[in-house]
């Protein structure tokens, strides 16, 4: 007799509308014990035994009792196999909070409004958005662009010309041509953008043939780098992370300061946030970002999904770049650069 508080189909969650979660789990067993990482499974035991499917003993058998991540994987998705439906649906539930890139893997997340075309779409464009390559050639600054960038230059305009590779015949020649100031900053990064190869003159390359200025202004810098992370952004960080922010806290060299955040703060949430503000605290002047944290969390192999995703869609372009491209150091607000054609669909098949 089935269970009456629970239901296994359930499409918009899971991909079972035709088969139950213990037939799913024999058909990705063994990508599963190829693919997860050994803090997923922790974190898998840990929702499972906190859901009374497993018992200390057997968590511990899955954990002491196995010599190599594969025969830890092996284990654990064998014995809840075994335990029947509403096992393999609550450690399905907790694959998909954990790592959601594992799911779309497996086959395991569903989009009932797109489908496989859907899924086809998410992982396109997530790479997409994960190629720094791709994300920034071709986007030089525009007309608009250029001159917000001359407003932030003072009397230093003529060193930084010179730290872009302009002469001094060419300076001569732009204040020759024009009185205003404002207009000779202006010239001169023009010059300098028709001097670069196409898909060179961007935000980013500009910034790069400013670093050794060492009285680049303030504003320049954060121009074209982006703004920090705010606060409440931290927090909806935090909030992704789960049981792996200790994990995070390591890539982001913190480790030395994991005790005292988690003794100065109870719950998780709180130590989570935490981690986060003292990162950005330590984080030189402008590289505290959205691209920037998550360059810092890229290596990490069981970074979640919704973490991944929150950070490559943070914030908004500046104002001051608000011509539809995005400074070097900001996100764009929602999933991908270039939507092409169809992509519009994805937002209705993947958010619930």
């Amino acid at each position: 007799m089935a269970d009456p508080e629970w239901h296994w189909a359930d499409p918009i969650v899971l991909n079972f509308s035709r088969h139950p979660p213990s037939r799913e789990l024999r058909r990705v067993r063994s990508a599963f014990v190829e693919r997860v990482s050994y803090p997923v499974i922790k974190g898998l035991l840990d929702d499972l035994w906190q859901q009374k499917v497993f018992i200390t003993e057997e968590k511990d058998t899955v954990m002491e009792g196995q010599r190599s991540r594969a025969d830890q994987a092996r284990c654990l998705i064998d014995m809840v196999i075994s335990k029947g439906e509403r096992a393999s649906l609550m450690m399905i539930n907790s694959m998909k909070k954990r790592d959601m890139d594992l799911c779309i893997t497996l086959g395991l997340i569903s989009y009932p409004a797109g489908g496989l075309k859907a899924k086809v779409k998410l992982k396109r464009l997530f790479s997409r958005a994960r190629d720094k390559k791709t994300r920034f050639a071709g986007q030089d600054l525009s007309d608009k662009q250029l001159p917000q960038v001359a407003e932030t230059l003072g009397q230093e305009w003529e060193q930084a010309a010179i730290h872009l590779g302009l002469k001094i015949k060419d300076l001569d020649d732009i204040k020759a041509e024009h009185r205003p100031v404002a207009m000779q900053k202006q010239k001169m990064l023009v010059l300098w953008k028709r001097r670069r190869p196409p898909g060179e003159a961007t935000a980013q390359d500009l910034l790069i043939g400013l670093e050794d200025m060492k009285d680049i202004p303030v504003e320049t810098r954060q121009l074209l780098r982006g703004r920090p992370l705010s606060n409440e952004q931290l927090l909806k960080v935090a909030e992704t992370l789960g049981l792996e922010w200790e994990r995070a806290a390591i890539h982001l060299d913190l480790t030395k300061d994991l005790d005292s955040i988690k003794a100065e703060n109870k719950t998780v949430i709180m130590q989570e946030y935490k981690m986060l503000q003292l990162w950005q605290c330590r984080r030189p002047f402008g590289k505290d970002t959205a691209q920037d944290l998550l360059r810092g969390l890229e290596d990490m192999r069981d970074l979640p999904f919704e973490t991944r995703l929150l950070l490559t869609g943070f914030g908004r372009s500046h104002e001051s770049f608000g011509s539809g491209q995005e400074s070097p150091g900001q996100m764009s607000p929602s999933l991908p650069l270039e939507m092409q054609e169809g992509d519009s669909e994805l937002g209705s098949s993947f958010h619930h």
